[in-house]
């Protein structure tokens, strides 16, 4: 098995000191490494307990001993007093086997045995003295030296940095291993007996990281030289027996066989290259289609074992570049209509007292669905910010969070609107702690359901007027005050006495005046919470049936577009000369080999590049020459920024980067729903000042439009004109290109040509050019059976 990675990348008072990378040892405590794990990606969502984000980005180390170790991952209280893990409460320690021998290592803080929640810390020397009290679950693999940095931050006399030194980034990461890697580390342990196992762990548990690593790169130095050893006595042997039978031969046949092998080895070098231009193409590929052609070399027989064998890896993002921001789960649009438009999700609100099962019952309900895209937003996102006097109040337990004044209601009317017309939106993340908003927020860029809770869901009209349905969680006051307590109490570290005084003189009184009035807006009331099982399938029942009825099948619909011919004259079309049709030939042909196919390719899209570049804005520029005489030219009004649609939208790239060597680049993921046949955006990444680009958006082939029209929709919601706006191609249909057009006017369209035919069963191009993606990469769908 190999064990997850995850990184920390650290700052100190906003300015960055490095990253952290930290195996975790899921062979040995799987729970505890799971826990770790999620809360780097973020991928949990909202804690049960602490209605907080479960996400160790931007939590602080709150404590620091030099010598000893660094604590984190209190991200609820950020004083070591909170936390929460991704199971809801504390869970059991898991194992002690591990010991605490050595620097660098990870090991769980708690406060008594089986406390865990997400607090941990990082040893700076041996601690022999916590084992069998802490759970060791990983060790620092690289970045130690940050480590060190953090320890020697000065600090106060409670061993609290001076300065924050905060985990500004943080995910999962993947090695970038050759195809098989995985399959073959996972398939060799079962050829090892259980001595060598155990020989095998406990020499790496009594190594030191680096000595480990080094004897690994050692022992691979040593095998690469064994193998070019015997490589090079094989030929000295093939050699001698080819002059040795040269001599017994005539010369005739000596200048035959030597034709021969003229032959064999033009042939040989031909392979050689073609293998030379498929690594240089295998960096493009991502891991799945790399694991997947690697799988089809087998036999049916070995490719059943070998499934067996591997482990489910889900694709990750390169560890080793710095600039990558890895996210946990992102936001999707996927409600497109044919007019380029988005429908509107379905909108349910949820209210209910405070500990009365809400955000329970709504991620009840977003389990039920099995739709998707989900969103569940918080109304205690949208706190106002309180003023230092405020601040002061409600540290001492005096300010009323349950009130409406309370709310920033027009920011959340603002980003609810925008949600319900589909369009992205910026939600801010509120910290408890200092009752500010965070820097970093949460972009969510539409969805299917919108799930709304909070204790005054249901007070403001016209956020009521937005809901399609309006539901209230009512459970007994008792409960409620119970739940509140245990939560309060238990997570973050508040008297009895404290919560009751607080619960008397605002909460109470807040449920009784303006949460329980709004009771009687509601079209569903759900009682005891998630205890009322059936209510809550009902409600998930409704929501799929309005769901079915609102439906649309986005891509067979375009296909019945008609086509107008008057649209057509304004795309622009390369001229159709005869090198243009050539290229064309040869990359239609399907006996076309692939290192052909992608010359040809990387030739047309030079040429379509140069006509887009054309058709940008310029303006004039006078510059000196070398001998200092003055030259009137032009340049463009506005830098460019290239766009693809992966991953055939990455074929185009090349020709841009030819072009235009300085053109920043942003990717957009749209895949298919094989149900519905609707465009499903599942990754984005764009530049943050997209709007001060001309974006040459790059696809391709453009069959029905449809992820032409979800990408330019995604463009106008980063706050794109239209105008900025050049979509190209290699190869178009009418009915494609009229559907853009119909949506967005003001976009310019170029392609090499534009095939006449769809077929409207499977929407395929005809005559067409096959999967441009798998002819130029290399791979092709793997058939099950």
């Amino acid at each position: 098995m190999i064990n997850p990675r995850v990184f920390f990348d650290i700052d100190v008072d906003g300015n960055r000191i490095g990253r952290i990378v930290i195996e975790l040892f899921a062979d040995q405590v799987p729970k505890t490494a799971e826990n770790f794990r999620a809360l780097c990606t973020g991928e949990k969502g909202i804690g049960k307990v602490s209605n907080m984000p479960l996400h160790y980005k931007g939590s602080i180390f709150h404590r620091i001993i030099k010598g000893f170790m660094c604590q984190g991952g209190d991200f609820t209280h950020r004083t070591g007093k909170g936390g929460e893990s991704i199971y809801g409460a504390n869970f059991p320690d898991e194992s002690f086997s591990r010991k605490h021998d050595t620097h660098g290592l990870l090991s769980m803080a708690n406060r008594g045995p089986n406390t865990q929640t997400s607090q941990f810390f990082i040893t700076t020397r041996p601690t022999p003295h916590l084992d069998g009290k802490h759970v060791v679950f990983g060790r620092v693999v690289s970045g130690y030296n940050v480590v060190e940095m953090m320890e020697n931050e000065p600090v106060d006399d409670q061993d609290r940095p001076l300065h924050n030194v905060m985990i500004a980034n943080c995910g999962e990461l993947v090695l970038k291993l050759p195809p098989g890697a995985l399959l073959k580390k996972a398939s060799a342990v079962s050829d090892e007996s259980e001595d060598e196992i155990k020989n095998r762990k406990r020499s790496r548990s009594s190594d030191d990281d680096s000595s480990s690593d080094e004897d690994s790169e050692e022992e691979e130095r040593k095998r690469t030289k064994k193998k070019r050893s015997r490589k090079h006595s094989k030929k000295d042997k093939k050699k001698k027996k080819r002059e040795s039978s040269n001599r017994k031969r005539s010369p005739e046949a000596n200048r035959h066989v030597s034709r021969e092998r003229r032959d064999i080895s033009r042939e040989k070098r031909d392979n050689s290259r073609e293998r030379r231009l498929s690594r240089k193409e295998d960096d493009r590929r991502s891991p799945s289609d790399k694991r997947k052609e690697d799988r089809r070399s087998l036999s049916p027989e070995k490719r059943s074992s070998e499934r067996r064998v591997a482990r489910p890896v889900r694709p990750r993002l390169n560890y080793n570049d710095p600039n990558v921001e890895v996210k946990g789960r992102g936001r999707f649009v996927t409600n497109l209509s044919p007019d380029g438009s988005i429908t509107h999700p379905y909108f349910v609100g949820i209210a209910g007292g405070s500990g009365s099962g809400k955000t329970s019952v709504a991620e009840r309900v977003l389990k039920n669905l099995n739709v998707p895209w989900v969103v569940i937003l918080s109304m205690d996102s949208f706190y106002n910010v309180l003023t230092p006097e405020q601040s002061r109040l409600a540290k001492q337990n005096l300010y009323n969070f349950d009130h409406p004044n309370a709310v920033d209601y027009d920011l959340l009317y603002k980003t609810l609107k925008k949600l319900k017309e589909g369009k992205s939106v910026t939600v801010p993340i509120y910290n408890f702690v200092t009752h500010t908003r965070e820097e970093k927020t949460t972009v969510i860029y539409g969805a299917n359901v919108i799930l709304f809770e909070g204790v005054l869901a249901l007070y403001d009209k016209l956020i009521r007027d937005m809901m399609d349905v309006k539901i209230f969680v009512d459970t007994d006051s008792d409960i409620q005050l119970a739940r509140r307590m245990q939560r309060d109490v238990t997570y973050r570290g508040r008297t009895i006495e404290n919560v009751l005084d607080q619960y008397i003189k605002y909460v109470k009184p807040a449920y009784d005046s303006y949460i329980r009035p709004s009771m009687k807006f509601a079209d569903i009331i759900i009682t005891r919470g998630l205890e009322n099982v059936i209510a809550i399938d009902l409600v998930t029942k409704h929501i799929q049936t309005q769901l079915n009825e609102n439906t649309i099948n986005l891509r067979w619909g375009l296909s019945d577009t008609p086509v107008n011919e008057h649209i057509l004259q304004q795309v622009n079309v390369l001229n159709e000369t005869n090198q243009v049709k050539i290229i064309h030939t040869i990359l239609r042909d399907h006996t076309t080999k692939r290192d052909e196919f992608v010359f040809y390719a990387n030739r047309l899209s030079v040429l379509l590049m140069e006509y887009a570049v054309s058709l940008l804005p310029y303006e004039s520029l006078a510059v000196t020459t070398l001998i200092n005489t003055c030259y009137s030219g032009l340049k463009y009004k506005k830098k460019i920024c290239g766009v693809s649609i992966l991953r055939a939208g990455g074929t185009l790239e090349i020709g841009l980067r030819r072009v235009f060597h300085d053109a920043i680049l942003g990717t957009l993921l749209i895949q298919t729903n094989p149900n519905t046949g609707d465009p499903e955006l599942h990754y984005c990444k764009l530049p943050n000042d997209l709007r001060d680009h001309h974006i040459i958006l790059m696809d391709a082939l453009v069959g029905t439009g449809a992820a032409a029209l979800m990408a330019i929709r995604v463009l106008l919601d980063h706050e794109v004109l239209e105008d900025q706006i050049i979509f190209v191609s290699f190869i178009s249909t009418k009915i494609g290109l009229t559907v853009i057009k119909n949506a967005f006017p003001n976009v310019q369209l170029v392609t090499s040509m534009i095939d006449p035919g769809l077929d409207k069963e499977n929407a395929w191009i005809q005559p067409g050019i096959g999967n441009f993606g798998d002819r130029y990469f290399g791979t092709e769908e793997e058939e099950y059976e």
